[in-house]
């Protein structure tokens, strides 16, 4: 059974030593310990994990700002990619945009992440600037991406 839970100062101990290692796996300069319990205290901020049978394979990060989603980070297990979780997890986000009546989703991916921005282009999202040397680890350049969310409206979920 897949879930869908928000990582809170109560629960955290649940689930951030799995988040710590998917992060460390995933990105090149990972967010530490600290990074997440910052995002976890953060009122605009939502750290939501998947799981599947009670073992976690993924998380998504996002402030949630006026009329605007950032997606800050998303990442899934290496052995669980490729099997429509962190679409899942986007959608999950946009749901939860349309619901807040949310206008616009907003992201950074590193240009060589061509599987990200795979995924991205899947869900919608359009590449609409380029922010040089974002990344300071190896100076490598942010490309931004937006989707536009539809007026509230019902969404059915499959």
């Amino acid at each position: 059974m897949i879930s869908l839970v928000s990582v809170t100062r109560e629960n955290q101990q649940l689930y951030l030593e799995d988040i710590l290692e998917i992060e460390n796996a995933s990105f090149p300069s990972p967010w530490n310990r600290q990074a997440f319990l910052q995002e976890i205290a953060n009122p605009i901020s939502h750290l939501w994990a998947v799981t599947i049978h009670d073992t976690l394979v993924g998380y998504v990060c996002f402030w949630i700002v006026d009329k605007v989603v950032q997606l800050l980070n998303i990442a899934v297990h290496l052995n669980k990619r490729g099997q429509g979780m962190g679409y899942r997890l986007i959608n999950e986000v946009i749901e939860k945009g349309i619901s807040r009546n949310v206008k616009q989703v907003w992201l950074e991916v590193r240009v060589s992440n061509q599987a990200a921005r795979g995924l991205y282009k899947k869900v919608g999202f359009e590449e609409v600037g380029l922010r040089r040397l974002y990344y300071t680890d190896t100076h490598e350049d942010a490309i931004t991406m937006s989707l536009a969310l539809p007026e509230m409206m019902e969404i059915k979920k499959t």
